[in-house]
């Protein structure tokens, strides 16, 4: 029986049944991924837009010297801020309502996904955000170059703040990679993935496995570490605090907080 003062769990956490996991996860990702593809595939048939994105403004200048050498009519061809983040939407579908469903379809407990925190979620969430992307990405690229020597750091963020063009390009950006991937991020990789994982093998085991499977799907070999890293912070705001906006909001800022450097180094 409950007593009065007993918190009331969301209706998901009262099913029963087995935790939803990985069973879910590998296969919503697998769909996330085709989804992606297919969306980006469609665009840059309709669009007529090209794959190849230069990495800095000067790659611009050369694509064009290239299409006025190979005598074609000179064009960005690029495929545009607002469209590419545009994109990202229906892989984000397929990655949480595939999960979802087969969840629902397996009868198991669809946990994890509980939003509601304290008001001093925001301002722990904002100072780990940034306490993960200053001090420890800064200690962790340091003993990247340490053990690889000199190194390219990924350019992605860079192209990304490199190709706005407009107001609009500019919010589209932020709603993308600001709002919309660390909500959709923290819900799948710490609400699935990591806690079914906490539940499988422990808390500990749990969070570093799910950081080492949250940098490892980026692909690009030298955002593997860094992302880890922060992964597990992330994680460990989950862990000691039972709570998912926390991380939600830790997500944010860090993403916000590389936004706002780039943006300001940008001439």
């Amino acid at each position: 029986m409950k007593n009065d003062g007993d918190a009331v769990a969301p209706a998901d956490t009262l099913r029963s049944g087995p935790r939803w996991g990985l069973a879910e996860a590998v296969p919503a990702w697998i769909a996330s991924v085709f989804v992606s593809l297919l969306a980006y595939s469609v665009l840059l048939s309709v669009g007529g837009y090209s794959a190849s994105s230069p990495e800095r403004p000067g790659g611009y200048l050369g694509r064009t010297i290239a299409q006025l050498a190979s005598g074609d009519e000179p064009r960005n061809d690029a495929v545009p801020i607002v469209w590419r983040m545009a994109t990202l939407v229906p892989g984000w579908i397929a990655l949480l309502g595939v999960a979802w469903l087969l969840a629902g379809v397996a009868g198991k407990a669809r946990v994890g996904w509980d939003l509601r925190g304290k008001a001093s979620d925001i301002a722990l969430g904002v100072g780990a955000g940034i306490f993960i992307q200053v001090p420890v990405l800064t200690i962790v690229g340091i003993l990247m170059t340490l053990i690889l020597g000199d190194f390219a750091p990924s350019g992605r963020a860079q192209e990304l703040v490199d190709s706005l063009n407009s107001p609009f390009a500019l919010i589209a950006l932020v709603l993308g990679v600001a709002v919309g991937a660390p909500l959709v991020e923290e819900l799948f990789y710490r609400g699935i993935v990591q806690g079914w994982l906490v539940e499988k093998i422990g808390d500990w085991p749990g969070l570093i496995v799910a950081s080492i499977i949250f940098g490892a799907v980026h692909i690009r070999l030298i955002e593997i570490a860094p992302l880890a890293v922060a992964g597990f912070g992330f994680g460990v705001l989950v862990l000691i605090t039972g709570r998912l906006l926390p991380a939600i909001i830790a997500h944010m800022t860090f993403n916000t907080f590389t936004l706002i450097v780039l943006l300001s180094t940008t001439s």
